[in-house]
């Protein structure tokens, strides 16, 4: 469906149809249309019952941060979504982190990973002793010691 010049209007009922087939896609291509706030609302409903879809791809449409947030509830609810393309749209830096982040989640999710935020596993690591603070007879013993 990429290049095909649908409207808002066209791409919202688009996703009416396809959860009233209950379609199973697991990959959909809506790039390069005219796509906004009516298509996100649709859109929205069907990724929230849809849940063999692994793969969208809306980039370079006229999606903004105010029709993302729809957009942003209904990956947060269907985590067999691993990748989505929203590039070349209206989004802020912050939305496109935040859906890569839900994202991010859904694949490592697929994979039995845990996900931490950048940081977290730095600031969950058990530090390691200083070695200026050792108990210097502990660093003689371990010196004279010889290997087996």
């Amino acid at each position: 469906m990429k290049l095909n010049r649908l409207d808002d209007k066209a791409g919202s009922k688009l996703c009416i149809d396809l959860l009233n087939n209950q379609s199973h896609l697991e990959s959909i291509s809506l790039s390069s249309n005219s796509l906004g706030h009516m298509f996100c609302e649709s859109l929205a409903e069907f990724l929230k019952l849809n849940q063999s879809i692994k793969i969208l791809d809306i980039s370079c449409n006229f999606i903004d941060d105010s029709n993302a947030a729809t957009l942003k509830d209904s990956l947060e609810g269907n985590n067999n979504i691993i990748e989505i393309d929203v590039r070349n749209n209206q989004l802020s830096d912050e939305t496109v982190e935040e859906i890569d982040e839900i994202i991010t989640k859904n694949f490592l999710a697929s994979k039995s990973i845990p996900f931490k935020k950048l940081g977290e596993y730095a600031a969950g690591a058990t530090a390691q002793p200083d070695a200026s603070k050792e108990d210097p007879k502990a660093t003689n013993a371990k010196k004279d010691e010889v290997p087996a």
